[in-house]
């Protein structure tokens, strides 16, 4: 089942009980995967960062006088966006995701497109 945030699992099933009258619950219940990432084994830690960071959405690399400019709160030019690199799940609502901005392997900042130029919308100082 793929459904958005919000979505209450145990509620749908205690409801579909009552709507054919009879008690309902869930006994267990595992998530597989969040958007486009698969959910670990229980005893696995994954650090997500840089590139993989909301990969569903499209990103433009920054040279060092760009991502200087950005940290000023100037524009950059549109320049070339790379495509994402994962899509995502089917059924999943597209977010109107933010460009993302790479500058030496780590996302620096999110940013969207106005007045022919890249503005940044949250500035990651530092990167992640």
């Amino acid at each position: 089942m793929c459904c958005r945030g919000g979505f209450y699992v145990r509620s749908l099933v205690r409801d579909l009980g009552r709507a054919v009258g009879c008690p309902a619950h869930v006994v267990s219940l595992r998530r597989t995967a969040i958007a486009a990432y698969a959910d670990p084994a229980e005893s696995e830690r994954v650090l997500i960062q840089g590139e993989a960071l909301l990969s569903w959405a499209p990103a433009r690399r920054l040279m060092d006088e760009e991502a200087d400019a950005l940290r000023q709160g100037r524009a950059v030019a549109r320049g070339e966006l790379t495509a994402p690199s994962q899509a995502l799940p089917a059924g999943f609502p597209d977010p109107a995701s933010p460009i993302r901005a790479l500058h030496r392997g780590r996302l620096v900042a999110l940013l969207c497109e106005r007045d022919g130029g890249l503005h940044t919308i949250a500035n990651l100082r530092g990167g992640l």
